[in-house]
């Protein structure tokens, strides 16, 4: 039940991210895809790509703190 409500949790914040960090967030860690062809899917640089990331993770960090403990992990 509790990895049930976790998911549900995770897919809520998905859902609020921007629509392009959404997409850098699902290519990464879903996709598990290297930066380069992530900029070439979403048809911008791989600094943009790093960018939108980085802000993903600040924002579901924040959304999911009281739910999910998060490891430190290299982008």
């Amino acid at each position: 039940m509790e990895k049930k409500t976790e998911n549900q949790a995770v897919k809520t914040a998905l859902l609020a991210l921007s629509s392009k960090q959404r997409q850098a967030v699902v290519l990464r860690f879903f996709e598990e895809l290297p930066f380069a062809e992530i900029a070439r899917a979403m048809g911008c640089r791989e600094t943009s790509v790093r960018t939108h990331l980085k802000r993903a993770i600040r924002t579901l960090e924040r959304a999911l703190a009281d739910q999910i403990h998060f490891e430190d992990r290299e982008i």
